[in-house]
């Protein structure tokens, strides 16, 4: 299964939200996470996986599940 995982954080005005938002227009059932150490850049709640850095593997694991069993 393919899957797209991104940091919210980005370099400039863009955030790993907006390329989120697009893969999500342009393929609906592409499981999308982002991850992210800053609280302050977060999508609205239940859009996309967020799992917060540090994350565990089971954390990135079950946020790849959770994506997965959303998209399908």
């Amino acid at each position: 299964c393919e899957v797209a995982l991104s940091d919210i954080a980005m370099p400039g005005a863009m955030d790993g939200v907006m390329p989120a938002r697009v893969l999500r227009r342009r393929w609906p059932l592409l499981p999308v996470v982002l991850t992210s150490g800053d609280g302050t850049r977060t999508p609205p709640a239940g859009e996309f996986a967020v799992p917060h850095k540090p994350c565990w593997q089971a954390g990135q694991v079950a946020a790849l599940r959770q994506a997965k069993a959303a998209a399908t």
